[in-house]
């Protein structure tokens, strides 16, 4: 019994001691919510502490403070002893506007009314570049950077005061006023000669495309160099042949022919030849009345299937220019030909413009009276005579036609090479007229016709050199872009 009671004496020590150490380690917890802490932070914050605001029938409960201490740094706060405040850990009345306010995301700072504000970032300020001024001598004065011919009292003198003038050996700067194009135009012409029916008429057919580059300020004087590439098929048609009688001789012998009898044509020409040239010309003026016109060309005129040094010809005119009046100009030179017969000739005239709607060229070897006639829309018409010297020279293979038989005047014939000089001319004068026309697009056309005369044929070599043709009728036009 007596170890009962001291058991239970025992236990009850132990609780009492257990109790007292209970009580002893107790944490006092306040009894405002989390929401109630962040306003009361939001107002700690914004330097507003949250005043105890009385509610009625309610009574304020004192509390100890917290063990969590304020925080030390707000990012967002706009009083710099904010974070020194201690939280309030009333809570907040139902009147408090910060009570009702929406929750704004973190971002965002609550201003004390409620609403949503930005944060205001100071702007960063640098202090102003400073240059340290100029230090010198008392009197001093920096100089200019700029020269001035003749500062230095000692200059000597200059042999060129002023300047040395040379020639200007640049590239011509452009003017204003109109330009020439490089590729000033392109031609083609087409020229038919009759033959007929005779035995003695040639009818001859020529195509001729050409073109004109230009090269301004030849030599400094103003005027372009024209460059004029071309090039000319002829088709030619008769005459009629004559056999060539032969002596007789022992068969397989050569064939030697006599002279050939009055009349009789025994020479075979091609049907086909060529005309390849390079035309240059210059119009040079080297006083305001007195000038030249320079014309030269070379090409190669053959068949193609003879071709030697006669087949390369070179031609050319040259011309000295004086101006009488305004309207009248003299001209005195040569032309070449570089044909057989024909090879250096005299050229010269007037020109002589009375009004803008004449020209008189009144010039050998090639005259030309020209008058304005009317306009067609945009289309200035013109009308003209004139006159030139026609056909030219080329390098052909050339054949003798004789007899195989002296005694049979038609029996069989046989072509024998004419060998020596392949040469041959055809020269025929020119009369005529026609019209000519210029659109404002720069188009130009002509178209002309003329009576041929005094048309011949001429040899290098062979049976004989020289062959009469009849007179015919040339038609010829052509278009210029």
């Amino acid at each position: 019994m007596r170890n009962l009671l001291c058991g239970l004496g025992c236990s009850i020590a132990l609780v009492v001691l257990a109790t007292d150490a209970v009580r002893a380690q107790r944490i006092p917890i306040p009894e405002s919510t989390v929401t109630e802490t962040f306003y009361q932070h939001q107002g700690s914050v914004t330097g507003n502490p949250l005043a105890p605001v009385p509610q009625p029938n309610s009574q304020l409960v004192q509390t100890p403070s917290t063990t969590l201490g304020p925080p030390r740094f707000d990012p967002y706060s706009t009083n710099p002893n904010a974070a020194s405040q201690p939280p309030s850990l009333l809570p907040p009345s139902a009147s408090s506007p910060s009570s009702s306010a929406t929750t704004a995301p973190f971002w965002q700072t609550p201003s004390s009314q409620g609403s949503v504000v930005q944060p205001v970032y100071p702007q960063a300020q640098y202090p102003q570049a400073q240059y340290p001024q100029t230090i010198g001598p008392q009197g001093y004065q920096v100089p200019s950077p700029t020269y001035t011919p003749g500062a230095y009292p000692q200059q000597p003198p200059v042999l060129f005061p002023n300047g040395i003038n040379l020639p200007n050996w640049y590239l011509p700067q452009p003017q204003t006023g109109q330009y020439l194009r490089l590729f000033q135009d392109v031609r083609m012409t087409y020229t038919w000669v009759s033959g007929g029916d005779s035995p003695v008429k040639m009818s001859t057919n020529d195509i001729e495309l050409a073109t004109t580059v230009n090269f301004p300020n030849f030599f400094y004087s103003g005027q372009p160099l024209q460059v004029s590439p071309g090039f000319i098929f002829q088709v030619w048609d008769g005459p009629t042949t004559d056999p060539l009688p032969t002596v007789p001789t022992p068969a397989g012998n050569p064939l030697t022919p006599l002279t050939a009898p009055a009349g009789s044509f025994p020479t075979e020409l091609p049907p086909k030849v060529y005309s390849t040239y390079l035309d240059f010309g210059w119009k040079p003026m080297i006083t305001p009345q007195f000038g030249g016109d320079i014309d030269f060309s070379v090409g190669v005129y053959s068949d193609f299937d003879t071709v030697t040094q006669d087949s390369v010809r070179f031609q050319g005119t040259g011309l000295l220019v004086l101006g009488l009046t305004p309207t009248v100009a003299l001209k005195g030179g040569v032309t070449y030909l570089d044909r057989l017969d024909l090879k250096l000739l005299p050229a010269g005239g007037i020109l002589w413009r009375p009004n803008p709607q004449t020209r008189f060229d009144i010039y050998f070897p090639k005259p030309k009276l020209a008058q304005y006639l009317t306009t067609f829309g945009n289309t200035d018409v013109w009308w003209y005579v004139n006159g030139e010297i026609g056909g030219g020279s080329w390098t052909i293979d050339r054949s003798i036609v004789v007899l195989m038989n002296p005694l049979v005047p038609l029996g069989a014939t046989k072509s024998v090479p004419a060998g020596g000089d392949r040469r041959v001319d055809l020269n025929d004068y020119r009369v005529g007229g026609g019209f000519e026309w210029t659109c404002q697009t720069g188009v130009r056309g002509f178209v002309e016709a003329a009576y041929v005369f005094n048309r011949e044929l001429v040899f290098a070599s062979g049976p004989f050199t020289k062959r009469s043709l009849d007179s015919s009728v040339m038609v010829r036009g052509g278009v210029t872009y």
